[in-house]
């Protein structure tokens, strides 16, 4: 008995090494051009206070977030089916853009929209990931101080979490 706990233990141990190493070997990232200025957001498993997040709950709504200290980025989908396709981003399909100096986030309306492009894949190493690639670009716009942000040139590349 001694021995099938200890090999569960090892198993158990050695499959999360794989899965943090595979994250580590994907190189994920979530990159775009505000105003013309690049940002860039790393998925630097456990270094940082980082939020790099790609999470499908069902198969009708996907959240991404990454956000580097107060600065990031992020979309709201909700569909009957998500699915490798081109999105509208608005009022109701959400994107938004965390202001770092005003720590302020703004948002896409009806009047200010964009698009994201998603595709599903996987990447293989020691183990497989899910994983969901894409480009977009959007405006956004905070009804509070009428400030506009031109989010282009959107690139992403990340693990999917499915619940």
């Amino acid at each position: 008995m001694k021995y099938i706990v200890l090999i569960l233990l090892f198993s158990f141990t050695f499959s999360a090494c794989t899965k943090e190493q595979n994250r580590q070997l994907l190189n994920a990232y979530f990159k775009f051009k505000l105003d013309g200025t690049e940002v860039s957001i790393a998925d630097e498993v456990g270094l940082n206070d980082n939020l790099f997040e790609c999470l499908i709950i069902g198969d009708s709504a996907l959240y991404i977030d990454a956000v580097k200290k107060v600065q990031g980025a992020g979309f709201a989908i909700k569909l009957p089916k998500i699915k490798d396709s081109t999105y509208l981003l608005d009022s109701i399909q959400r994107a938004y853009y965390i202001d770092p100096g005003e720590q302020n986030r703004y948002y896409t309306n009806s009047l200010f929209k964009g698009t994201i492009t998603i595709k599903r894949g996987t990447f293989q190493a020691k183990d497989v990931l899910n994983t969901m690639s894409g480009t977009f670009s959007y405006q956004v716009k905070d009804t509070l101080n009428n400030r506009v942000h031109n989010i282009t040139e959107g690139s992403f590349l990340m693990e999917i979490k499915e619940q």
